[in-house]
């Protein structure tokens, strides 16, 4: 069960009692973010300074996240203009009761209530902030999101790569071997030998 740590007006959800290195850690970091500073924080191998990451700005972008939502919603009620309650007489068509038939029976009126707005304005809304996660090696990539899956919380995220790592193409991925050459081809624009190469960069 997850723990929630309120550190520098966030709530933030830890999947267990945190050392004092990832209080630290964290508290810094939506520090930085919270003065829109800069941060360089370093933190030794093992002190869990990826899971500290991880929720630390998981837990500020659930915050902004919620935060900017009430905002575009005050803002679409207001773009739609305040509403107003006024009335109409109109005819009653439904038969008035006389003693003659050729009586001529005046029309009875009725008021309904009517509706009447400002013209509907278009608002800008205010986007959700998007978090980049980068690594230096492929390994750590899914390390990190084998972290994220131990934590309560589950943005929608995409995972880039090296061609190497992620290339789908069934042809390319069969001479990864060479791949680098022509690479380097393309970099000194020097047409590649091989045909297969062409027809990736082409599609």
């Amino acid at each position: 069960m997850s723990r929630v740590l309120n550190i520098n007006g966030y709530s933030v959800e830890f999947p267990f009692k945190p050392y004092g290195s990832q209080l630290g850690f964290m508290s810094q970091l939506l520090r930085a973010i919270k003065k829109e500073e800069n941060a360089l924080l370093e933190s030794p191998t093992g002190s869990g300074k990826s899971l500290a990451l991880l929720c630390s700005a998981l837990a500020w972008q659930r915050k902004v996240k919620e935060e900017i939502e009430e905002l575009n919603a005050a803002s679409e009620m207001e773009a739609k203009g305040d509403q107003t309650i006024e009335h109409m007489l109109v005819e009653d068509d439904q038969e008035q009761e006389g003693d003659d038939d050729f009586e001529n029976v005046p029309k009875k009126m009725v008021k309904i209530p009517t509706f009447t707005s400002a013209p509907a304005k278009k608002s800008a809304k205010i986007p959700i902030p998007k978090i980049y996660f980068c690594t230096r090696t492929h390994s750590q990539i899914a390390q990190i999101v084998s972290e994220l899956k131990s934590t309560a919380y589950r943005p929608v995220m995409s995972v880039l790569g090296s061609r190497n790592q992620f290339c789908i193409h069934s042809q390319v991925i069969t001479i990864h071997a060479n791949l680098y050459v022509y690479m380097a081809s393309f970099v000194f624009s020097k047409p590649p030998t091989h045909a297969l190469a062409l027809v990736y960069y082409t599609q």
